[in-house]
């Protein structure tokens, strides 16, 4: 459900831009699920 809003978010941790610990660590969850 939250993948649509994903890439933007993805691109503005890469860029550094913000920090969104609680984010990141679901996206690494996510991407050892994967």
């Amino acid at each position: 459900a939250h993948f649509g809003v994903w890439p933007d978010k993805i691109s503005t941790i890469e860029r550094g831009a913000r920090r969104d610990d609680d984010f990141a660590n679901a996206y690494r969850q996510w991407l050892n699920a994967a």
